[in-house]
């Protein structure tokens, strides 16, 4: 608490974290009287991250779901990467973002497999999140291409 001079004075809050939110106001009390100020509302944006499982593994022809997801006053961005890409959901109609952030791949197919990252981006407190998921896909493997008959 800083008094600026007699009439004035001021709270400093540093490092100012979600346990600070709530209603603040001054209350003075001397030999002339008692006075409140007016009530002012401290608001701490927040953000709670929800991480999937680090390894997912999904079967060719099947439709899998990479679960990453934020929530609360925040307003996260969450984008989604492939081995250093963007994932292209209007370019690969096979894939979708759900609107709660979820990638939703369909006809899982091997080119599939690979690293996959998610990226979360809060602006309103400038913090990144990023959690990398390993999927595996398994199925019985892509016929020959190039069969030659060898006759003995």
């Amino acid at each position: 608490f800083q008094t600026a001079n007699r009439t004035t004075s001021e709270l400093t809050i540093r490092r100012v974290t979600s346990a600070d939110r709530g209603n603040y106001y001054c209350y003075l009390n001397s030999s002339a009287g008692n006075e409140q100020s007016k009530i002012v509302q401290l608001t701490v944006p927040t953000g709670s991250i929800t991480v999937p499982k680090a390894e997912k593994t999904f079967s060719v022809g099947q439709s899998g779901v990479l679960k990453c997801s934020a929530d609360g006053s925040a307003n996260p961005v969450l984008t989604w990467w492939k081995e250093g890409k963007k994932v292209d959901v209007v370019a690969n109609n096979r894939l979708r973002q759900t609107s709660s952030g979820e990638l939703v791949l369909n006809d899982v197919t091997f080119r599939d497999a690979g690293i996959f990252i998610c990226h979360i981006s809060v602006a309103s407190i400038n913090q990144n999140f990023i959690q990398k998921i390993e999927v595996t896909v398994i199925g019985p493997p892509d016929p020959p291409t190039d069969v030659k008959l060898l006759i003995t």
